[in-house]
């Protein structure tokens, strides 16, 4: 099995659920997010693996520090630990990740507040805005 579809295995198995735990619970849960670094940390030690342990623990600390700092700012805490797992999996190709997945939310966000679905101040779900975007960065090419 190649790591392009190994990752792919693993984060389709992965973001489905916390998507949806996140829709419905406004939650991601850390069981999840430990799962998932664990899993990254692990197959580091995988011959075939293409993504050296410094780069991804390089990524997965930079992502893990910059969400701590967006909760500081309001964003929820499970979000920046989402992202520094999937770092953990996909290494520094999780930044192009990040920025869809806010740019995806966003654009979101806009559309429901000019359908005046609702105010400025709602917070949503990011983790189905992870997901897409992971998908988009892996399918498209970005690896």
């Amino acid at each position: 099995m190649s790591p392009l579809t190994l990752r792919m295995v693993l984060l389709s198995t992965i973001l489905p659920a916390v998507s949806y735990t996140d829709l419905k619970w406004h939650r991601i849960p850390n069981q999840a997010c430990g799962f998932l670094l664990g899993c990254g940390l692990i197959l580091q030690l995988w011959p075939k693996w293409d993504l050296s342990w410094q780069e991804a623990t390089a990524a997965t600390s930079f992502i893990f520090v910059s969400g701590f700092f967006l909760y500081l700012l309001g964003q929820g805490a499970g979000d920046g630990k989402l992202l520094a797992a999937i770092a953990s999996v996909i290494g520094y190709k999780v930044f192009p990740v990040s920025l869809l997945a806010y740019g995806l939310a966003g654009a979101a966000a806009l559309a429901m507040i000019w359908n005046q679905r609702i105010s400025a101040h709602t917070r949503l779900p990011l983790a189905p805005a992870i997901m897409v975007a992971t998908w988009v960065t892996l399918v498209l090419g970005v690896y």
